[in-house]
């Protein structure tokens, strides 16, 4: 059981390397991203279950480490799980902005994200929600102005 712990940390956070640090481009974002969410979920629920027993330790369970030792594994495990998940989140988001800002027609080079690049003092301005926000309705209106 360890080692199946031990082996979804480890893709876990080998991939989330990958995903912040630089991905190869070879491989689709997916991959990556299935992994990090798998080793995030593998890590959080198990360190959940796992810490709710070593707290409570109901009848006669006895973990097999010293408690304070079982409390700290299982809650740093629930942590690690909450920090791959939070990787996940903002390269999904990154990414939904980065297909927000490509499909609004400014015609600009496309500013660098950063959760797939190191960010830069010469990178471009990032639009803010309410400029995506306005691009799309205009986009919108012209679509129904066309069609009608």
């Amino acid at each position: 059981m360890r080692g199946n712990w031990g082996a979804w940390a480890l893709l876990g956070a080998g991939c989330g390397w990958s995903l912040i640090a630089a991905r190869p481009s070879r491989l689709p974002l997916w991959v990556p991203m299935a992994l990090v969410f798998l080793g995030s979920g593998s890590l959080f629920a198990w360190g959940c279950w796992k810490l709710l027993w070593a707290v409570v330790r109901l009848g006669d369970f006895v973990t097999p480490e010293y408690p304070v030792v079982a409390v700290m594994e299982h809650a740093l495990s629930v942590c690690a799980g909450l920090v791959l998940l939070a990787v996940v989140l903002r390269t999904y988001r990154a990414q939904a902005v980065d297909s927000a800002y490509d499909g609004a027609g400014t015609g600009g080079p496309r500013p660098p994200s950063p959760a797939l690049s190191q960010p830069t003092r010469s990178s471009a301005p990032r639009p803010d929600k309410d400029q995506l926000r306005i691009v799309g309705l205009r986009r919108r209106a012209v679509q129904v102005a066309e069609a009608g």
